[in-house]
């Protein structure tokens, strides 16, 4: 081969290699945190957030969060939940994620995403009350470790305190969960916020 033609050396080869996998790593921290990229594609798409539903049983996020726990983004051409590719998500998620949900380790993996996401990034793009529903749902797939590792507790809790106002009562609530050292943030707490925090 000529010189104009020729493979790059070896050394060459380890510094693009390195070089790549930086700006991978710049390009996956710049990215949105995935919880918030699937709360907006859920309210651009109105999936349906009620936890005890009858009649989807919330299959788009069901689907969504086992997709969180295997490490995928909304953004990815492998993304399935939601409506564009509708028959595939029940087709490939939906049977699984009952079973799948229940474990200690699928909850842990998608309460690591969860305790990433700016709530307040959430309820600015997001549709009200939608995006309190969107969050209650993380809280309640992920309750049972919840109870053990407090990691949604201790990222959500002073998040939604900064959204209050400084009078509000429902700061005493949160406060209060947080101060015990048992104490844990629950679905059902985000009832006794609503007024408070979708009021203003």
């Amino acid at each position: 081969m000529d010189e104009e033609t020729s493979l790059p050396s070896a050394p060459m080869l380890a510094w693009i290699r390195n070089d790549l996998v930086l700006i991978t790593e710049m390009i996956a921290m710049n990215r949105e945190n995935a919880f918030e990229a699937m709360c907006a594609r859920a309210s651009d798409e109105n999936w349906c957030w009620k936890i005890f539903c009858g009649t989807c049983r919330h299959a788009y996020f069901r689907c969504g969060f086992l997709e969180l726990a295997d490490g995928k983004h909304p953004d990815d051409e492998a993304w399935l939940s939601g409506r564009r590719r509708h028959h595939e998500m029940f087709r490939q998620l939906f049977d699984r994620s009952e079973r799948a949900l229940e474990e200690p380790g699928v909850q842990r993996a998608i309460a690591g995403v969860l305790a990433d996401a700016s709530i307040k990034q959430i309820a600015s793009v997001c549709r009200r009350p939608d995006w309190l529903g969107y969050i209650g749902l993380g809280l309640f797939h992920t309750e049972p470790v919840e109870q053990i590792d407090r990691k949604l507790t201790n990222m959500w809790i002073p998040q939604l305190v900064l959204m209050l106002r400084e009078d509000a009562s429902s700061r005493k609530i949160l406060q209060s969960i947080f101060d015990q050292p048992a104490g844990v943030l629950r679905w059902q707490d985000l009832g006794k916020l609503e007024m408070e925090l979708l009021g203003q």
